[in-house]
């Protein structure tokens, strides 16, 4: 994959949304307001081909951590392909995934902690339509106290 990228401003000073994705560890995101879609940004940065893509990038695809954070709206949008076909709430490893990675999320995109989180059951819910399958766990903030939580009660049972 192409370079990390990891902007330390605040996503509002670029003067739009953006897309990201996490895989392998890592976080990327698009410039503020520059591109519209995962398809179209994956396909520009030569991770997934314009013919459907390798077992490789089809993998890449379905599995990624993907999402939108809209600075207007003041919500953070999460999806993955491969829980898109499950019942009509996220999957624990899709909020797992969330839990894991919103830290690095917040510094790179500069979303406060009185944001939204919108967890997404079909790609479209990223881009405004809103089907059933679209739950909110609260702000970032109640979800890093989450966090939090579960991390002390988890060092509780180790002693």
């Amino acid at each position: 994959m192409g370079a990390q990228k990891s902007a330390r401003q605040p996503a509002g000073e670029g003067g739009g949304e953006r897309l990201f994705c996490v895989w392998g560890g890592k976080i990327y995101c698009t410039d503020p307001g520059t591109i519209h879609s995962h398809l179209q940004w994956f396909r520009q940065e030569g991770w997934i081909g314009a013919d459907g893509g390798t077992r490789e990038e089809e993998l890449f695809f379905r599995h990624a951590l993907c999402g939108r954070y809209d600075p207007q709206e003041n919500t953070i949008y999460f999806f993955r392909e491969s829980d898109a076909p499950r019942e009509s709430s996220a999957s624990d490893s899709l909020l797992d995934a969330i839990e894991q990675n919103l830290v690095g999320l917040r510094e790179s995109l500069g979303f406060s902690g009185n944001c939204r989180i919108s967890v997404c059951t079909e790609y479209s819910c990223l881009f405004g339509d809103h089907p059933p399958g679209q739950r909110s766990p609260g702000t970032v903030l109640e979800m890093l106290k989450r966090i939090d939580k579960k991390k002390r009660k988890l060092e509780e049972t180790m002693r």
